[in-house]
């Protein structure tokens, strides 16, 4: 008796071995996985909502961030009429953590509105240095990258996570 149940038992098990191979994608030893620095930025489609929301939610915040009326972070951020569209969220002022996502028509106007971001945040570095020397920390790490026609303004307490799930979404989310 104990013979047969061995028997079946080992059956058993080697019938689950070859079914837990079934259904399990084959590697195409030239898949190789896309990295950021091969998309190309210029003609990329970046939501920035979605691309907010992404680094909203894979980005560890002390403070609740809530969304900004596009036109409000335009005069906020001092780039009125650089971009086509933006995405915009902030604290509630008693930090300085913030997200912003911004596509413009080219590189050409990203740089300049990179350009008017960074002047925001040297001002708000400054304002926070007395108010908050914690939040002007942040500030000064903050991400800010510029890359073809976007630009990605995130400030959080650990701006390299932040900047690996922009990266992440950008090298998931685009297609090749």
């Amino acid at each position: 008796m104990k013979k047969k149940q061995c028997c079946r038992f080992a059956l058993l098990a080697a019938l689950l071995f070859l079914l837990s191979a079934c259904g399990q994608p084959q590697k195409d030893p030239g898949d190789v996985p896309r990295d950021f620095a091969s998309v190309d930025m210029e003609t990329a489609e970046i939501s920035p909502e979605v691309l907010a929301v992404h680094l909203l939610a894979e980005t560890a915040f002390d403070d609740a961030l809530i969304q900004i009326d596009p036109a409000i972070a335009g005069r906020l951020y001092g780039i009125e009429g650089l971009y086509d569209s933006l995405a915009a969220y902030g604290s509630t002022g008693a930090t300085a953590e913030a997200i912003l996502v911004v596509a413009c028509p080219d590189a050409e106007t990203a740089a300049e509105a990179a350009g008017s971001i960074e002047r925001y945040r040297a001002e708000m570095t400054d304002i926070y240095a007395d108010y908050n020397p914690k939040e002007s920390g942040k500030l000064r790490r903050a991400v800010l990258d510029c890359d073809g026609r976007y630009v990605v303004f995130c400030a959080a307490p650990d701006p390299d996570a932040a900047r690996a799930a922009y990266h992440a979404f950008v090298a998931e989310s685009i297609p090749s």
